[in-house]
Formats: C-alpha cells, structure tokens, sequence
C-alpha cells in the first residue's frame, strides 16, 4: 500500500493564501507595534487588525478549530 503525500488542490489554495497573508500582513505588524502582541487593542490597532480579521473571515479560516456553533 502507497501512501499519497499530495495535497488537494483547492487546500493547497488554502495554505498558498495564509502563507502570504502571514507574510506580507501579519509578521510586519509586529515590527510596527513591538512587544504589544498580548497587550489589550487600542482604538490605532483595531483600526488595522479588524479589517485582517474580516479577510481571514472572508476565507473561511476564522476561529476553524470550533464548531459552527462556536463561532467556527
């Protein structure tokens, strides 16, 4: 029996998209706000991270360890 290492297409979209997301819109965030990743959000961060979460919403990876019924 041959174990198949591939990824499903439409996944690998999935991954291809976080990997630049991350990249390009969450890693420079935190040169921007240093030492303020668990720090309370402020009206200036809000501003910037609600519309990031909105995309991740938008691709269907918001909160995707729970259920739907949680939020998932």
């Amino acid at each position: 029996m041959a174990w198949d290492f591939e990824t499903e297409p439409n996944f690998q979209e999935k991954l291809d998209w976080m990997s630049s997301f991350i990249r390009e819109e969450i890693e420079p965030l935190d040169l921007v706000f240093e030492n303020l990743q668990y720090m309370p959000l402020d009206d200036e961060r809000r501003a910037i991270i609600d519309p990031l979460k909105d995309q991740v919403r938008g691709q269907g990876l918001w909160a995707c360890h729970l259920g739907p019924e949680l939020g998932g």
